[in-house]
């Protein structure tokens, strides 16, 4: 089995603006699942489970489904996260293999509150140590599409990235108003404890 020590998750702002979770910090215990955002995944040859850093929270993976049910799904790349089962494509089935490339990112609320109700779904709420934080900057680009609806997007030309000591969810949406989007990547290490279903209280 081929797989990091350190895995790179990303953090939108507003699962902590919407009170899911407090501000994190550097040393901090952390309980969390993962959902996964497939960039690419297809049916697989190869029964090995592979998880190769490629670029900041995306990762190339050669995975198991070990879960799937109408909505959601869930697979193994060395640790476990869900996603829509939508990505997973329906002749996905349990036991299945798939290769390709999938993000990380925390889960919001949809596993701890709603997903553990689904029979036979397993633990996925890993306990972490948060090593880094990272500060992830970008421009924003105002488009109109073909229907007249105003979209805002991002501008790779304006990217800067910080380290940071914590995150800071609200206080960053007004620090730097030239680069108004922005995110969080936290560099974490997976601790030797047993999934749960529920972050502890």
């Amino acid at each position: 089995m081929n797989r990091p020590t350190q895995w790179n998750i990303g953090l939108p702002p507003w699962i902590i603006q919407d009170s899911n979770y407090k501000d994190f910090y550097v040393g901090q215990i952390a309980e969390f699942a993962l959902e996964i955002y497939p960039k690419t995944l297809t049916q697989s040859d190869s029964v090995e489970i592979v998880a190769e850093p490629s670029d900041t929270t995306t990762y190339k993976v050669n995975a198991q489904v070990v879960f799937v049910v109408q909505k959601v799904g869930v697979i193994d790349f060395g640790i476990r996260g869900y996603c829509s089962s939508h990505n997973l494509k329906p002749f996905y089935t349990e036991g299945a293999f798939l290769g390709g490339e999938i993000r990380l990112g925390i889960d919001p609320f949809f596993y701890y509150e709603r997903h553990i109700k689904l029979p036979g779904i397993p633990p996925i709420m890993y306990t972490w140590q948060i090593d880094r934080i990272n500060l992830h900057r970008w421009g924003a680009i105002e488009t109109v599409d073909e229907k007249g609806h105003g979209h805002i997007i991002t501008d790779e030309s304006k990217y800067i990235i910080e380290e940071v000591t914590k995150t800071d969810a609200w206080g960053d949406k007004r620090k730097n108003l030239e680069y108004p989007l922005y995110g969080y990547n936290l560099h974490c290490t997976k601790l030797d404890i047993e999934p749960k279903f529920r972050k502890s209280t």
